[in-house]
């Protein structure tokens, strides 16, 4: 396989690091309009995403509840040939990247499907009105669902049910309530 580079970059805590693989060569071999057929990584416009956590619609006094998955990427598993092609060397000692690296092109669209999937939203093809009525807000691996009481606190028991049956690790998370500060 080719090798790379790994290297740190400090998180918001100041305590700790997040691995960046530098995949741009592997980045470049991506035949982009195969992947286009499957559809695109996009986030909602600022302008949406408010429409969102206001719960644009909703009649009642609105609830609110959020994920944030840890350490997402690494939960997925990769073919061998990928893991090959992302390959570095620490010491002279040569490692794989046998789980999905941040710095891959291609996982911010495989981490906002599978957001879109555990969270039982639009499909990613959707327009951002489909979102907004949904009630639904994907940031990569930050789920936030908003919308009337009833319907927030039913999402989310389903939403927890299939994290849980899916075995995807939570980081912080806010079950449904009145205000939230957001996990992410």
């Amino acid at each position: 396989g080719s090798e790379g580079t790994l290297f740190l970059t400090p998180k918001s805590s100041g305590t700790h690091s997040r691995a960046i693989y530098d995949a741009r060569h592997q980045n470049s071999k991506i035949n982009w309009c195969r992947v286009s057929e499957h559809g695109r990584f996009k986030i909602l416009r600022p302008y949406h995403q408010i429409l969102v956590g206001l719960a644009t619609g909703a009649s009642t006094r609105p609830m609110i509840a959020e994920i944030d998955f840890k350490s997402f990427f690494f939960q997925f598993s990769w073919s061998s040939s990928l893991a090959d092609a992302h390959a570095f060397r620490i010491r002279q000692k040569y490692f794989r990247c046998v789980a999905p690296v941040q710095g891959s092109a291609l996982m911010p669209l495989a981490a906002q499907t599978a957001s879109a999937i555990l969270a039982e939203a639009p499909s990613i093809r959707a327009g951002p009105w489909e979102w907004v009525r949904a009630g639904t807000n994907l940031i990569y691996d930050n789920i936030l669902i908003r919308g009337e009481a009833e319907v927030v606190s039913r999402r989310w028991s389903r939403l927890i049910a299939r994290c849980k049956a899916a075995n995807a690790i939570l980081g912080d998370t806010h079950a449904p309530r009145t205000t939230l500060v957001s996990c992410g």
